[in-house]
């Protein structure tokens, strides 16, 4: 903390109390990501002439992502995205150009779809 606060900018709009949660948040989520080493998976085509093709490799994370994206319309997908890089929901709705009401709004119908189709 003490090395970030030397980084910090007074003249930033951020408060030193937000940018230090911010960052500490990234931290700590990449450290999450670092211990939590996903599985990856092999898809093998039943059509496919030879087995001595390079596999196709995905992350189990990706796939369920890539699930997901294709149930939302692009305003769900794109609050998703911003959300998942860390961003808190009035920069969202900065970012979007939306009132925070329809930031929450679009929140719940991303939450409703996950439950429903993946619980």
């Amino acid at each position: 903390m003490w090395q970030l606060s030397q980084i910090y900018k007074p003249s930033s709009k951020q408060s030193l109390s937000s940018f230090l949660f911010t960052r500490l948040n990234y931290y700590l989520i990449d450290l999450f990501r670092q211990q939590n080493q996903l599985k990856d998976v092999i898809l093998c085509e039943n059509n496919s002439p030879t087995l001595t093709e390079q596999p196709t490799y995905f992350n189990e994370h990706d796939l369920r992502l890539q699930d997901i994206f294709k149930l939302l319309n692009h305003r769900e997908r794109l609050w998703l995205k911003l959300y998942l890089e860390g961003y808190k929901q009035f920069e969202i709705a900065e970012i979007m150009s939306l009132s925070l009401s329809t930031i929450k709004l679009i929140k719940m119908s991303v939450k409703r779809k996950c439950q429903h189709n993946f619980n």
